[in-house]
């Protein structure tokens, strides 16, 4: 059959303390890690908020001012078809 002996199956010399504090490091490390990866897409997050804020004042504004130029434009063309009338 060839099979492994039961020692063979078993990690020799492994302290569960040792265990524990390794995957303690790795939990903190993993911790520390996810932490800041946050906070960097949280300063993200807040750049495009910034940054959409300004695009959508500036749409707006446009917006604004073609409508103002559309209103005098429709007033002298109201003005020009009176006058063509007379």
């Amino acid at each position: 059959m060839g099979g492994c002996s039961k020692q063979q199956l078993k990690p020799s010399h492994i302290h569960p303390q040792d265990t524990i504090a390794s995957l303690r490091a790795k939990m903190q490390q993993n911790s520390r890690e996810c932490e800041e990866r946050n906070r960097q897409l949280r300063e993200e997050r807040e750049r495009v908020q910034k940054h959409f804020q300004l695009l959508k004042n500036d749409m707006n504004a446009a917006r604004e001012q073609e409508r103002a130029r559309l209103t005098t434009l429709t007033l002298q063309s109201n003005d020009a078809i009176k006058k063509l009338k007379q």
